[in-house]
């Protein structure tokens, strides 16, 4: 593995600790986006450009944090909340941009299976890999972060009638999807790196059904249960289920 791939397979886990240290990271920067692939002169597939965008999340959550521990009035913070919410919602809208554009690709048709009249919201997902697989989680994760950043961030009168409604809702679609991909990913087997691709996403899908409806929260404590009878040693668990994001 030569230096160029060294660095493409580690932006992961660098936005990831990131995340966890509430800090901006470097890859956010323009050239670490564009440069190290013109020197190879390879073309970025979906994983590439899908981190590009999170490599802007851990900044947003490094304000927020800034700013819910800061000393200063409400009315002093006020204009920067307003301008972290500003911010966010672009990034959220490079997302879904990114998803439209996932969608319509071959590695973005998702086959979806319900599991009955019974359990209406407990479906499962088939994809065309793993790695499609991880991107979507890795979208949702993504996702409900940058949503949560808007709603905990807009002032008032700052997000139209009924948008915060939409975006909590969007969120908790974001969850399920996470919640219903997981089975899919169980089938294959997953290096310690790996797994992060999993439990950060089913960490972050249950910062939203965990205190959701009874419902929710059944569905999610079953599919975290599966992880302890799944084909890995699901060692870093307890890690991923900790201060990531």
């Amino acid at each position: 593995m030569n230096m160029f791939e060294l660095f493409r397979n580690s932006r992961f886990l660098i936005v990831l600790s990131s995340l966890a240290s509430r800090r901006p990271t470097f890859l956010s920067e323009q050239t670490w986006k564009t440069v190290p692939w013109q020197q190879q002169n390879v073309a970025k597939d979906s994983m590439d450009d899908l981190l590009d965008i999170m490599a802007d999340v851990p900044a947003l959550r490094s304000t927020l944090l800034t700013l819910q521990n800061s000393i200063d009035t409400a009315d002093a913070n006020a204009a920067t909340y307003y301008a972290l919410a500003e911010d966010a919602t672009a990034v959220l809208a490079r997302f879904q941009e990114w998803r439209k554009s996932w969608d319509a690709s071959p590695e973005g048709g998702i086959v979806r299976v319900a599991a009955g009249e019974e359990d209406p919201d407990n479906e499962s997902l088939h994809f065309a890999s793993l790695y499609a697989a991880n991107c979507c989680s890795l979208y949702d994760a993504s996702l409900i972060l940058v949503l949560e950043t808007i709603l905990l961030s807009a002032q008032p009168g700052q997000l139209y009638p009924g948008v915060a409604t939409t975006l909590y809702e969007k969120g908790r679609q974001a969850a399920m999807e996470i919640c219903a991909s997981l089975d899919f990913q169980l089938q294959h087997s997953h290096t310690r790196l790996g797994q992060l691709f999993v439990l950060w996403p089913l960490r972050e899908a249950g910062k939203i059904l965990g205190k959701g409806s009874p419902a929710e929260q059944l569905l999610f404590e079953r599919q975290k249960q599966k992880l302890a009878t799944g084909q890995d040693s699901w060692e870093i668990s307890k890690s991923a289920f900790g201060k990531y994001g």
